[in-house]
């Protein structure tokens, strides 16, 4: 901090020399001149003054020391919970990826069974038209068979009449 003499001071320093001019030699002045005492006093004023703003500064900054530890707490406890929920969802990620892959394999099987199912049923239906076509030849063959057996009882009856 630059010092500097207070302004009237220097105007009484001016003033002090032109008294001493006037004073003769070998006499004591006796008469107190209060200006260098204001001038100490305005000095311990003013470092009274940055005193009280220097406290007030060490008073904002240890205020805000304790917000910059209460800031560093919470974004701590912030972190954990991130960590924490970051776990959580590697783990129900794992979760889900399983049942999918459990899915996709009962997805797998069921399409197999499908498969097996829809040939069980054509090779049924295959033989259901062969087993129709079958039963079709047969009865054509009984209608020709009764048809024979009706042409045989004519026979017979015209037969029986002569």
């Amino acid at each position: 901090m630059e010092k500097k003499l207070h302004p009237s001071f220097q105007l009484e320093t001016k003033n002090l020399d032109l008294q001493k001019k006037t004073i003769p030699h070998g006499q004591i002045q006796n008469e107190f001149d209060p200006t260098p005492l204001t001038w100490l006093q305005s000095d311990v004023q003013q470092m009274k003054s940055t005193a009280k703003e220097l406290s007030g500064q060490q008073e904002m900054i240890g205020e805000s020391k304790l917000k910059i530890n209460r800031l560093m707490q919470k974004v701590t406890n912030i972190e954990e919970r991130l960590e924490t929920l970051a776990t959580e969802m590697r783990a129900n990620y794992s979760k889900m990826a399983a049942r999918v892959s459990e899915k996709t394999i009962s997805e797998t099987r069921l399409e197999s069974f499908m498969e097996k199912h829809n040939l069980v049923i054509q090779n049924f239906e295959r033989k259901m038209a062969q087993m129709t076509k079958l039963l079709e030849d047969y009865q054509n063959k009984i209608m020709i068979s009764n048809a024979a057996v009706e042409d045989a009882r004519r026979e017979i009856a015209k037969l029986k009449r002569i």
